[in-house]
Parts: structure tokens; C-alpha cells; sequence
């Protein structure tokens, strides 16, 4: 886990100054266990069912509708602006001259 060096750790996001101090317990300790195991077997259910749902909608997936679906992800990018700088230099060189150093 990574710790912020300007987050004090018995603080939570919040009010004025970006911080405020916790009021109460956490949800951990406000939530009694077995709610706690309830939620925690209601959400291993769901991840059951949307993993059923998920491989059931791939199998039904068509080659059309997958090259369909590809090409409209793929159309995105298309729609944002290029940056200028990225027209006559896109990085590429630079990124594989640190690599190539990086085996050294």
C-alpha cells in the first residue's frame, strides 16, 4: 500500500484543507461482524454471477460484432486532439533508448 507523505495517517479525505479528522470509528468498526459476513457472501455470489454472465455473453459474441465492438474502441482515439509536438516526435525513440539502457 502507498502512503502520501502529506496524508497523516489517522486522517480521512475530506473537509476544509483537503483533510479532515475521522468522527466516530471506521465502517469496520461501526458494522457488526455478521453484517459484515453477509455483505462479504452477497458480493462473492455476485462475482459468481457476473462471471457466469460475462463467459455466457463471450460465448454468444459474434466475429462481426467482436471486429464491430474493436473498431469503435479502436475509433476513439481518433476523436481527441493531437498534440503538435506528437507529429514530429512521438516518443518512441526516446522510450526505446531507455530501455536499451535500462539492460545494460
Amino acid at each position: 500500500m502507498r502512503r502520501y507523505p502529506s496524508r497523516p495517517a489517522d486522517r480521512d479525505i475530506g473537509s476544509s484543507g483537503g483533510w479532515m479528522q475521522k468522527v466516530g470509528g471506521g465502517h469496520n468498526e461501526r458494522v457488526d461482524r455478521a453484517s459484515q459476513l453477509a455483505w462479504m457472501r452477497q458480493w462473492r455470489r455476485a462475482a459468481v454471477a457476473l462471471r457466469e454472465q460475462r463467459r455466457l455473453e463471450l460465448r454468444a459474441l459474434t466475429d462481426r460484432d467482436a471486429l464491430a465492438a474493436t473498431d469503435a474502441l479502436l475509433s476513439l482515439g481518433a476523436l481527441l486532439p493531437l498534440d503538435a509536438r506528437r507529429l514530429a516526435d512521438s516518443g518512441l525513440v526516446r522510450q526505446q533508448a531507455l530501455f536499451h539502457r535500462a539492460r545494460r
